[in-house]
């Protein structure tokens, strides 16, 4: 379970991030290195998505009027016991 700020604050991060990663691209900027380096955007791993094609969402889903960061409601701790 999220509190309400906590849930803001996760919010405002990841709306800050996709902003970042849709800024235009520089033009001038130096090739990536061979294979990617593995981050987010213009350099990253060769043959991975990119942002245009995944929707995290932004927002937290409220269960119960809760806000929830997994949608595991039972069990009650998320563990699955075989």
């Amino acid at each position: 379970m999220l509190t309400e700020d906590a849930a803001k604050k996760l919010e405002q991060q990841v709306a800050a991030q996709s902003e970042k990663l849709n800024a235009p691209i520089d033009a001038n900027r130096a090739a990536p290195p061979s294979g990617g380096d593995g981050s987010p955007g213009p350099y990253g791993n060769v043959g991975g998505y990119n942002n245009f094609w995944l929707d995290p969402g932004s927002r937290y889903n409220s269960v119960d009027g809760v806000k929830r960061s997994s949608l595991i409601v039972d069990p009650q701790d998320g563990r699955v016991r075989r």
